[in-house]
């Protein structure tokens, strides 16, 4: 009989397994890359801490020609991972921090941003730089799913008058109990099983494959989306 610690009780291949004593083994997304400038173009990045607490962080980049007589557009961007893997800060995501903690964190990031928007905040790289009139939320895939559900919560709760001028949407994580194409042809990868067992997972809590975070159809208070002056999308997961 196996032992614990090599009994696998979850195989997401070629993303991640879980065992049967706890231990995860990440296939993928285990590098943490650090802040810095890149010494071809001089574009600055750094790291800051937005609630301690928590474990909830951002990177910040300056381009080189940056000006604070010409505001620049901000793009509060959401890395992707199918919500498991690849952030630059750790690779420890779900299951050791499950759904929706991540919806959470990037609220509590979101209102930090916004902080700035009045004058509140301590970071002088959104207080001196940014055009708060020009804000885009994006992403890639999971996270381009969170900027898609972050930008309508801005919708529903009005965060301090802010308005998101736009929303980048390219090959969005979303998903739903009933396939629209070819994605439960188990040849496939991600194919409609995977995907499901994925975002169950992920996300203990969930109702399902038609969670109103997952399945946009199914969330109400997707008019709220409305307001965004501008929407880019490709590709749907």
């Amino acid at each position: 009989m196996a032992s614990s610690a090599t009994e696998i009780v979850n195989e997401f291949f070629p993303v991640f397994r879980v065992y049967k004593d706890g231990r995860v083994e990440r296939m993928e997304g285990n590098d943490v890359v650090p802040a810095s400038i890149d010494l071809d173009t001089g574009f600055q990045s750094k790291d800051v801490e937005i609630a301690p607490e928590i474990g909830v962080r951002a990177r910040l980049y300056l381009p080189t020609n940056a000006n604070p007589h010409h505001k620049l557009t901000v793009l509060v961007y959401f890395h992707g991972g199918a919500f498991v893997v690849q952030s630059f800060f750790s690779p420890m995501l779900a299951p050791e921090h499950p759904l929706p903690i991540a919806y959470e964190d990037s609220w509590v990031a979101i209102k930090w941003v916004v902080s700035h928007f009045k004058g509140d905040g301590q970071e002088p790289w959104l207080e001196d730089y940014v055009d708060f009139e020009r804000v885009f939320f994006g992403g890639d895939s999971a996270g381009r799913n969170i900027a898609h559900n972050m930008t309508i919560r801005v919708g529903v709760e009005k965060l301090d008058g802010i308005s998101i001028f736009g929303l980048v949407l390219n090959h969005p994580f979303f998903w739903g109990e009933e396939p629209i194409g070819n994605e439960d042809d188990e040849t496939n990868y991600p194919n409609k099983s995977f995907v499901d067992r994925l975002w169950r997972f992920g996300n203990p809590s969930t109702v399902g494959s038609d969670d109103p975070l997952l399945n946009l159809a199914k969330n109400p208070d997707l008019p709220s989306l409305g307001w965004c002056r501008f929407v880019l999308l490709r590709k749907i997961c």
